[in-house]
C-alpha cells in the first residue's frame, strides 16, 4: 500500500513525519511525504504536479494540518475529521463517507469543514463565515486537495486539529500553539494509518 501524507506547513508535516519514523508501521506500507504550501493554489499546482503522470499509485492521500475553529464546542487540540468540506468562495461541497475506510475515535470530532481562500482570523470574519456556511472549522486547503483526489480517483482523508477558538486568533501564540497541538495531529494520523493498511 503507498500512501501519500501532506501538509501546507512544514511545522505540521515534520511532526507527523517523525512520529511515523520512529515507531513500526507493517512493512506493506510505503509513506512519502509532501510539504505543499498554503492555500488552494498550491496544493492544485504541487498535488497535480506529483499526480498527473500517475507512477506513484497512490493508494490513500492524506491532508494533515491545522484548522480554526468556528464553534466554542470545538477546542484547541481537538481532532478534527470532516465529513464534508465546502469551497467557501465558489459555494461547492465535497461529501466523505467517514466511516468507509476506518473508525472514528472516541474523542475526536467529525463535522463541516470550509476552505477559505483567505486567513479567516478575526472575531468578525469567523461569525460571518459560520452564519454562511454553518461550517464547524476553517482551513486553507481541505477542498481542493479532495478535488484533485477525486480526479485521479484515489482515497481522499483529511485530519485536523484544532488551532485556535472560534472567539480568537492571536498570530504570537499560533507558533507556541502550534508545537504544543501536533502530537496529536501525529497520532491521529498514525492511528487512522494502522487502520486503512
Amino acid at each position: 500500500m503507498k500512501i501519500l501524507i501532506f501538509a501546507a506547513l512544514n511545522s505540521e508535516l515534520v511532526s507527523v513525519k517523525n512520529h511515523l519514523n520512529n515507531i513500526k508501521i507493517h512493512k506493506s506500507a510505503k509513506i512519502d511525504f509532501l510539504k505543499t504550501g498554503i492555500g488552494t493554489r498550491n496544493i492544485k499546482s504541487n498535488l497535480t504536479a506529483l499526480l498527473k503522470d500517475n507512477k506513484y499509485k497512490y493508494d490513500y492521500i492524506i491532508n494533515t494540518g491545522t484548522a480554526g475553529s468556528l464553534k466554542d464546542e470545538l477546542h484547541v487540540g481537538e481532532v478534527f475529521i470532516p465529513n464534508t468540506i465546502e469551497y467557501f468562495e465558489k459555494r461547492e461541497k465535497y461529501f466523505f463517507d467517514i466511516n468507509h475506510n476506518f473508525k472514528m475515535s472516541k474523542n475526536w470530532i467529525t463535522g463541516i469543514l470550509v476552505t477559505s481562500d483567505k486567513d479567516i482570523i478575526n472575531t468578525t470574519d469567523k461569525k460571518n463565515l459560520k452564519a454562511k456556511t454553518k461550517a464547524d472549522a476553517v482551513d486553507m486547503e481541505a477542498y481542493e486537495a479532495a478535488k484533485v483526489s477525486k480526479k485521479y480517483n484515489i482515497p481522499f482523508i483529511s485530519i485536523k486539529v484544532i488551532s485556535d477558538y472560534a472567539e480568537s486568533f492571536n498570530k504570537s501564540e499560533y507558533k507556541k500553539t502550534l508545537q504544543g497541538i501536533t502530537p496529536f495531529l501525529a497520532k491521529a494520523t498514525h492511528k487512522i494509518i494502522n487502520q486503512i493498511i
